[in-house]
C-alpha cells in the first residue's frame, strides 16, 4: 500500500514538473517573435494527434458518456485547460518563470478555500494560518521581483494574470475529480484535451486569422515539440491519473513540489543564485502550502 502511494506521488510530481518546465520553453519562444496564442497553437498542433489516437482507443466507450458529464467536460476544458493556459502564457510575457512558479504555489490554498466554500469541508485554525503564510511568501517574492526589474506595473499585471491562471486551475482540480471518477482518467483527459485543441485553434483563427508568424527554425520547432509532448501530453495524463487516485487537495499539495524544482532548474540554467528574499519567500510558500492540507 505504501509503495502504491509512493508511486502515485511520484507520478504527480513528475507531471507537475513537466507542466512547470514548459514555462522556460515559452519564454524562449517569445524571443523568436511568437505571441501567446501562437505558442498555444503550436503546443496543441503537436499534442492533438496524440489525443486523437487516444480517442480512437476509447471510441467504444463514447456512448457511455452522459450528457451531464459531456457538458462538464466542455466547461472544465475551457476553464481549466484553455483559459488557464492562455492567461498563464500571457502572464509570462511580463514576469520571470521563477515568479510565475511561485505564484502558482497559491493554488493548494485556493483548493483548500474552494473545498470550504463549495464542498463544505472544515479546516483547522492551523491550516488557515498556513494558508495566510503562503500569501506572505508570495508577497515577498513579488516585492523582490519588482525591486530587481524596476517595472512595477508590468510585474503586478503579470502576477495578477498568473494568479487568475492558478485560480482557474484550482477550480479544475476541485470539480474535475468527480467526472474523472465516473469516466476514468484516460477518457476524461482525452476528451477534454480535444475540446481544448478546438478552443485554441478557434481562438488563434479569430485573433490571427489562423496564422503563426514567429521565426521558425530547427530550434523553435524543437521547443514546440517539447512543449506539445513533454509539456502537455505526458503531464495531462499523469496528473489525471494521479487525481483519480488521491483527493484534489492532496494532488494540489504534492504537485506544488514541481514549481520548487523548476525554480531550482531556472537558477541553474541562468547560473545565478536567487536572492535571500526569494529563497525565504519560496520556502515559506512551499512549507505553508504543504501544511495547509495537514490534518490536526
Amino acid at each position: 500500500m505504501q509503495n502504491s502511494s509512493a508511486m502515485n506521488y511520484a507520478i504527480i510530481i513528475t507531471g507537475s514538473f513537466l507542466f512547470c518546465v514548459k514555462g522556460i520553453l515559452v519564454k524562449e519562444l517569445y524571443k523568436h517573435g511568437f505571441n501567446a496564442e501562437e505558442i498555444l497553437s503550436l503546443r496543441m498542433i503537436v499534442a492533438c494527434p496524440f489525443f486523437l489516437f487516444g480517442a480512437v482507443l476509447m471510441i467504444r466507450s463514447f456512448h457511455k458518456i452522459t450528457r451531464c458529464d459531456f457538458l462538464w467536460i466542455i466547461l472544465l476544458s475551457f476553464l481549466g485547460y484553455f483559459l488557464s493556459s492562455l492567461i498563464n502564457f500571457i502572464g509570462l510575457e511580463y514576469v520571470s518563470v521563477g515568479l510565475e512558479r511561485v505564484i502558482l504555489f497559491s493554488y493548494p490554498s485556493i483548493v483548500m478555500l474552494g473545498g470550504m466554500l463549495f464542498q463544505k469541508k472544515k479546516h483547522s485554525r492551523k491550516q488557515v494560518i498556513a494558508c495566510a503564510l503562503t500569501w506572505v511568501g508570495l508577497f515577498m517574492v513579488v516585492v523582490d521581483e519588482i525591486s530587481f526589474s524596476g517595472d512595477r506595473s508590468a510585474i503586478l499585471f503579470g502576477s495578477f494574470l498568473i494568479f487568475v491562471s492558478a485560480l482557474t486551475y484550482a477550480g479544475y482540480l476541485l470539480f474535475a475529480k468527480p467526472v474523472i471518477d465516473r469516466m476514468g482518467a484516460r477518457n476524461m483527459t482525452t476528451v477534454s484535451m480535444l475540446f481544448c485543441c478546438f478552443f485554441v485553434f478557434c481562438y488563434n483563427g479569430f485573433k490571427n486569422g489562423g496564422q503563426i508568424t514567429g521565426e521558425f527554425s530547427n530550434l523553435t520547432i524543437g521547443y514546440a515539440l517539447a512543449i506539445g509532448i513533454f509539456g502537455t501530453v505526458f503531464p495531462t495524463y499523469l496528473l489525471s491519473f494521479g487525481l483519480a487516485r488521491v483527493s484534489s487537495s492532496s494532488l494540489a499539495i504534492v504537485s506544488s513540489v514541481g514549481p520548487a524544482m523548476t525554480i531550482i532548474l531556472v537558477a541553474c540554467l541562468a547560473r545565478q543564485l536567487p536572492s535571500f528574499l526569494q529563497i525565504t519567500g519560496v520556502l515559506l510558500a512551499l512549507v505553508s502550502s504543504t501544511f495547509s492540507n495537514l490534518k490536526s
